[in-house]
């Protein structure tokens, strides 16, 4: 959720950290009371890169709106790049190469460790 911490080692910049699943955005709501406010991410916003390290049935789920905040274009003709972790090889692989397929995108794996896998997805 928004109110953990992500430990991520990337270079210095603006980053927008969100989550889209549902209990965990009603828990940021309730925090932004007692804090400086929760706002949704922006109207139209696209996105360079998207991490996403969920389980595969939400992961799947949530490829359309994925899909749609994920930059299109851009200098050399790609748009943005979708780094997606948190399923298994195998069977869970396949199931989010075909949810993220289903959306114009070209996944290429990346790594598996201990059987967990790495795919890369960008726009064909």
């Amino acid at each position: 959720c928004e109110g953990l911490a992500l430990e991520l080692h990337l270079p210095p910049g603006d980053y927008l950290q969100r989550d889209l699943d549902f209990y965990c955005r009603f828990g940021d709501w309730q925090q932004s009371q007692a804090n400086d406010g929760w706002t949704p991410l922006p109207p139209g916003g696209r996105f360079d890169l998207i991490l996403a390290n969920i389980v595969v049935g939400p992961l799947c789920r949530v490829a359309p709106v994925v899909a749609a905040l994920l930059a299109r274009g851009g200098p050399d003709g790609r748009g943005g790049e979708v780094l997606l972790a948190g399923f298994r090889k195998g069977l869970q692989t396949e199931q989010v190469k075909e949810a993220y397929g289903a959306q114009g995108l070209q996944l290429q794996p990346l790594r598996a460790l201990q059987g967990w896998a790495l795919l890369r997805a960008t726009w064909l």
